[in-house]
């Protein structure tokens, strides 16, 4: 079985859909999985779809900014408070490990878990937007007009679903699987990488990365204390993940971040999400006729 269901929800607030459902949800799965287990024998593996997030909440969770994070690292700052969606993302992990090493020895099966770092590459549907790929529509379309100075690393949505059918595949392969291209980008290289491509030459991408002091100072004026907050852990640090494992034992080859940033940008604009400046002209042209 592979469980890949869960809701993307990167604010404060919504406790119960983001954490206490999911913990609700995990808890029941795997004990179905059990029982499977105990009354058929068919039953071997559970897959868990988790994330990066549990990995890691940047440099709060170590002291060298340097670190480059494995499947051995934890992320142990996020709270409820102030980051549920990464609490959330960890806490379902950690039971499910706990819950699957507590079974009765004839209920348990084998655990394997992903955790995919940002995911790009093509859409599929127009709600994927809601997740990884929404750090593209905004660069692409100029809705800012400088980037602030944070990194991510990425991973091609077609590699994760090959982790996830080698997975499924390989009896042998169990445990923490991190999938994560080399190396993490800024935001600004992300921007540079659409540019260069030569197919967004109509979007008004930006250029500019902000200095650091100008987005703290935001987040001062604006009294922001989740912002500020999220800024002292991301702000200039460029988190570096190790996916080699997935590479070692499934035989991943990561494709570049730069192509899964341009496929992921093409397919918006096939799907109608990303218009140029010109074709937003004629749409409001258009709407302001027929009014």
């Amino acid at each position: 079985m592979v469980h890949t269901a869960a809701v993307v929800s990167l604010g404060p607030g919504d406790h119960d859909r983001v954490v206490n459902i999911p913990l609700l949800g995990i808890r029941h799965v795997l004990e179905a999985c059990g029982r499977a287990r105990a009354a058929e024998g068919s039953f071997a593996k559970f897959v868990l779809t988790s994330s990066i997030s549990a990995v890691s909440h940047a440099h709060a969770d170590v002291a060298d900014p340097a670190h480059r994070f494995t499947e051995e690292d934890w992320n142990t700052s996020a709270t409820l408070e102030e980051s549920p969606y990464e609490f959330s993302k960890t806490e379902v992990e950690r039971l499910c490990v706990k819950l699957v090493a507590e079974m009765p020895e004839q209920h348990r099966f084998a655990l394997a878990r992903v955790n995919p770092s940002l995911v790009l590459g093509p859409l599929l549907q127009y709600w994927h937007l809601q997740t990884s790929p929404a750090l593209l529509h905004p660069l692409v379309e100029g809705l800012h007009r400088a980037v602030p100075r944070i990194s991510f690393s990425m991973v091609d949505v077609r590699d994760v679903a090959q982790a996830h059918v080698e997975l499924v595949e390989r009896e042998e392969a169990t445990g923490r699987f991190i999938l994560a291209s080399d190396p993490s980008l800024f935001m600004v290289e992300v921007c540079n990488a659409l540019r260069e491509s030569g197919k967004f030459a109509e979007f008004p991408i930006p250029t500019w990365q902000l200095p650091n002091v100008v987005m703290y100072g935001g987040a001062l004026l604006s009294r922001d204390r989740q912002a500020l907050a999220k800024l002292w852990k991301y702000l200039g640090v460029r988190v570096q993940f190790d996916g080699s494992r997935a590479t070692r034992e499934l035989g991943i080859k990561y494709k570049p971040a730069s192509e899964s940033i341009v496929a992921c940008a093409e397919s918006m604009v096939a799907m109608g999400v990303l218009k140029t400046p010109a074709q937003k002209q004629a749409a409001a042209k258009e709407a302001a006729a027929a009014a």
